[in-house]
């Protein structure tokens, strides 16, 4: 996605050594930087010219900077602009800050190339923030005359701003105070002033609003005021490509809950279904101390209807049933229950079904029986001699631990199943997840945005060994997030995040700049020089100045770039592959080196490997790990070893975790290793 050019202004009260060269540094990035050393000059800029950030260079760190911070942030008429602190390292941990009003403060240092790009992450926010304020500023004073009030979500910042009004209204005006009366803050800061079923409601319509459009209506009570039920409703704004970009909310007093009233707010049910199913849960929840709710989707029932026929589709319907009947026990409650009763499942939902387990709410057991069921009812149909596949989706949410009403636990349920489809939790045509499963990953992706400007990734590297000698011969730079600085998130977990969410290009440019000034850190040790091997996503591959990034960054650190290896995985060749492999070519020509990783889980034929400009060969742990035991057939690990000799490639096998391992694979011609039996990744510290 193309960026417009960002605008920074830089307050540089400590007259930082040679901050107007890295304009150069912000110019590659499409930011252009203006460099004030008055504050009054500063503001007048931001007034006049509206930046998309505000920086403000200080040696030491006092209360006239909130000030300072103040007046940059609301210069900017008509949106308020985000301001970055940068002060030595030593003042960064002077309590202060955190009252200045910045929205982050960094350590001031002499190369600014790095700090770009928290610079421009940081831009696209504050730009993003002003627009929604503007945007929505006059739909709010009209909303105020009916007794309303609003705000905008960013779905890439996951900002909102809070108008003087809401806050009365959510019973925050004592938590967020502002000059101009408006506070930027994260959308979860709404849930602060709600009831603990507020909260969870307006958390769950929230997060499926920003990730897939879910029309959002819900009814919240305040936790300052147990009289007071406030309407929340939300519409979608997307780009011209389709992409959700913006949920705004308004806000609205229905009535006052009187001291007779009985229950919660009944809230219109996502699925549609009918208030006497509705009923019949809330008995079944109201008898039982706990249990789960399932609720099943068939996502691909409009199709087989369109094309199969309405009278097949309710044929496929009653199957289904009688299928989930057969997986369940006899007290357990099925919304609509009877095959007879099909059409009903089709009218109410389009295929959706009810499930309530009673007693069923660890998660372990409550996995256990999905599992079992989803198994079973997913078997391929055949109707006369044809073969009807379904695409099942689903979700649960347990009582007491998810929700109490039967309203929230069914749409808990189905919020959970809106997002499993798009995490693969079990397979293509078969998903599930919990509703704290689900809040849990979106709280991930939330965080992940965050650590890339908190500093919370870091890079552990990973040894390469001859295995002909035991020669130190290389290193994998392998990504790692320490999250809040207190919990390892594993790569194949946050990984797959930045893929979805767009942060890998941003996250992997990071990535090789780190990479290669470690590198060359260790070479003015003395240490020498071995290959620096680092993994390229696709996206990364594709961003259309990634080579000339890359080699700019190695002339930078004065790292040759035969010293570098790409590892690139078979992923990176589905889709524009000629293009890829261009791009692969390029590389090899400036003098890099290609590594193809996890050889063996994808395509894997000898013709496929000719047409690519590689040099490494990797093979996949997967491979390595029956070597040595008694039954271990070597045939297939031989064969991938002699393909990839075959065309004159280096091989290299991953996960080398036991001596008679190194053994083997090095009789069978395999030249590196690496793996636990040597060393696990370590940090460069270490």
């Amino acid at each position: 996605m193309r960026i417009d050019r960002l605008s920074v202004v830089l307050l540089d009260l400590a007259n930082v050594a040679g901050a107007d060269a890295f304009a150069e540094d912000f110019e590659q990035l499409n930011l252009s930087l203006q460099r004030h050393t008055d504050w009054r000059s500063a503001v007048e800029d931001c007034r006049a010219h509206r930046p998309d950030l505000t920086i403000v260079a200080a040696n030491e760190i006092d209360e006239t900077l909130a000030e300072v911070s103040s007046a940059l942030r609301h210069a900017n008429a008509g949106g308020e602009v985000f301001t970055v602190l940068l002060v030595p390292e030593s003042q960064l941990a002077n309590e202060l800050i955190a009252d200045l009003g910045f929205i982050c403060a960094f350590a001031v240092r002499d190369d600014w190339s790095s700090f770009a790009q928290q610079v421009q992450l940081a831009a696209i926010s504050s730009r993003r923030v002003q627009t929604l304020e503007r945007a929505w500023f006059d739909a709010e004073r009209a909303l105020q005359q009916l007794g309303g009030a609003m705000c905008s979500i960013d779905v890439a910042s996951e900002s909102c701003v809070l108008s003087g009004r809401l806050k009365r209204m959510l019973g925050l005006d004592g938590r967020f105070v502002d000059r101009d009366d408006r506070s930027v803050v994260h959308w979860r800061d709404l849930l602060l002033g709600l009831d603990e079923l507020g909260q969870a409601r307006l958390e769950s319509a929230i997060t499926m609003a920003l990730m897939d459009g879910t029309p959002l209506s819900c009814q919240v009570g305040l936790v300052s005021r147990s009289d007071i039920v406030l309407a929340c409703n939300g519409s979608i704004s997307r780009n011209e490509s389709g992409e959700i970009k913006r949920v705004d909310l308004t806000w609205q007093k229905l009535k006052s809950r009187g001291a007779g009233d009985v229950g919660d707010t009944v809230v219109p049910m996502s699925t549609g279904a009918s208030n006497s199913l509705s009923l019949a849960a809330l008995q079944r929840v109201q008898q039982q101390s706990s249990g789960t709710v399932l609720f099943l989707r068939i996502d691909n029932f409009p199709e087989l209807c369109r094309t199969l026929g309405f009278v097949t589709g309710q044929r496929v319907l009653s199957e289904f049933l009688l299928r989930l009947n057969d997986e369940l026990r006899s007290d357990d409650l099925v919304l609509p229950r009877m095959p007879q009763d099909a059409e009903q499942v089709a009218q109410v939902g389009g295929a959706e079904v009810v499930v309530v387990l009673d007693g069923v709410a660890e998660q372990d057991v409550v996995s256990r029986v999905v599992d079992r069921i989803l198994t079973r009812i997913h078997q391929d149909f055949e109707l006369d001699g044809r073969r009807v596949p379904l695409k099942i989706r689903s979700g649960t949410a347990s009582w007491p631990r998810d929700a109490m009403s039967v309203d929230d636990l069914m749409i808990s349920a189905a919020l959970a199943a809106d997002y499993a489809i798009g995490t693969g939790a079990i397979g293509e045509d078969l998903a599930n997840i919990s509703i704290e499963s689900a809040r849990d990953s979106v709280r991930l992706e939330a965080d992940l945005y965050d650590a890339v400007l908190n500093r919370e990734l870091m890079l552990h590297y990973q040894p390469k060994y001859d295995l002909s000698d035991g020669t130190l011969v290389g290193v994998e730079a392998l990504l790692r997030w320490h999250r809040h600085h207190s919990e390892w998130v594993p790569p194949d977990v946050f990984i797959p995040i930045a893929e979805r969410n767009g942060l890998i290009s941003s996250i992997g440019r990071w990535v090789v700049e780190e990479a290669v000034s470690s590198h060359a850190r260790w070479f003015d040790m003395g240490l020498g020089r071995v290959k620096m091997a680092i993994n390229i996503s696709p996206e990364q591959l594709l961003q259309p100045r990634f080579v000339e990034d890359i080699v700019a960054i190695c002339q930078q650190h004065d790292v040759p770039a035969e010293w570098v290896e790409l590892e690139v995985t078979e992923s990176c060749l589905i889709g524009d592959s000629q293009h890829t492999v261009a791009r692969l070519q390029l590389l090899r020509a400036r003098g890099f080196s290609i590594a193809l990783d996890d050889f063996g889980t994808g395509f894997s034929s000898l013709s496929y490997l000719r047409s690519l400009p590689l040099d490494v060969l990797k093979i996949d742990r997967s491979f390595l790990s029956g070597v040595g035991q008694e039954n271990f057939d070597p045939g297939l690990l031989v064969c991938i070893i002699g393909l990839g000799l075959t065309l004159g490639l280096s091989i290299v096998a991953e996960g080398v975790e036991e001596p008679v391992q190194w053994k083997l694979l090095g009789e069978w011609g395999c030249h590196i290793g690496q793996g636990y039996l040597m060393s696990k990744p370590l940090p460069e510290e270490t």
